[in-house]
């Protein structure tokens, strides 16, 4: 299993960190939007990955409710959806300013998963199909139906490295 500080060249390369908008949201950007201060960089291009632990403590703090909207745009999908995939209810989320720690996991999860989507079929519409289609190795139920639990994000990592593997069965 990939670990959070192993960000591909690709993703760096790629990383517009400069821009207000984004098509692709990165486990990186969707950090950042919590901890902007991290934003130091080796080169224009190039930013300091923060370490393992500085992640998951910044994350029991808790992502801001933007990042909501920017994981919804990466997507491609509602808000109700959204909502089911963190466990929570559209109103929970409206009436908070910050994710609960367990949501803010599952958010980063989400965008780790769908870099990985984009890098295994192919590019960001791609991948927004794939979350959203059954797969007859999930039972005949898409990626966002597993995202709700731990167990099943961890069935979605390990169908992408079978799909960029070529091993079907």
């Amino acid at each position: 299993m990939r670990q959070m500080t192993e960000v591909s060249e690709n993703v760096l390369r790629e990383a517009p960190f400069e821009k207000e908008s984004v098509a692709v949201v990165t486990p990186l950007e969707i950090f950042f939007l919590l901890k902007p201060q991290l934003r130091q960089k080796v080169s224009y291009r190039v930013p300091v990955m923060p370490s393992v632990a500085t992640v998951m403590d910044g994350l029991q703090e808790g992502l801001p409710v933007e990042a909501l909207d920017r994981a919804q745009d990466m997507l491609g999908i509602t808000r109700e959806v959204l909502a089911g995939v963190l466990n929570s209810s559209v109103r929970t989320l409206a009436r908070r300013k910050v994710l609960a720690p367990v949501e803010s996991e599952k958010l980063f999860r989400l965008a780790e998963l769908y870099q990985r989507a984009v890098e295994v079929v192919g590019g960001q519409e791609e991948a927004k199909r794939w979350f959203g289609g059954p797969k007859k190795a999930l039972g005949g139920r898409t990626p966002l139906d597993y995202m709700v639990s731990d167990l099943g994000a961890r069935e979605v990592e390990n169908l992408l490295g079978r799909i960029e593997h070529g091993v079907f069965a």
